[in-house]
């Protein structure tokens, strides 16, 4: 149904955002392990920083397309619960997030603009700023 409707992107918000409140038995975290696997993976063919992403786009997006439902689909199956979950259909928390980056990157890039250019030039403000 995502890949019909083109919304890979916001499936993948709502797994990254729910994962973590569902409440399931996993006494040995193998499960947790494995639906964690499957939406990083699905988290790297969105990103399109694959080699296969630069060389051939148009393929790594029909990957994308083929990977993200069947990874939707393994999550649920891993990490099913019997009863009502409490699960979130905003993304404000990754709105939040990414707010949040940009003012960390913002903050950084004016605290090395007043550095001397040799120290400057050991510093990587994309490091520093990433949380």
């Amino acid at each position: 149904m995502s890949s019909s409707f083109g919304e890979n992107n916001r499936m993948l918000d709502g797994l990254f955002i729910n994962l973590p409140r569902i409440k399931f038995v996993d006494p040995t975290f193998e499960r947790t392990l494995l639906a964690h696997e499957w939406l990083s993976l699905s988290d790297i063919y969105r990103s399109n920083r694959t080699s296969l992403a630069t060389m051939n786009p148009s393929l790594a997006h029909s990957l994308e397309n083929y990977h993200v439902p069947t990874a939707a689909a393994a999550i649920n199956t891993l990490c099913r619960v019997d009863g009502k979950s409490d699960l979130v259909f905003t993304t404000k928390e990754l709105f939040e997030y990414n707010f949040k980056r940009e003012a960390n990157a913002a903050l950084v890039g004016r605290f090395t603009d007043g550095l001397a250019p040799r120290l400057r030039a050991y510093l990587d403000g994309r490091a520093c700023s990433t949380g």
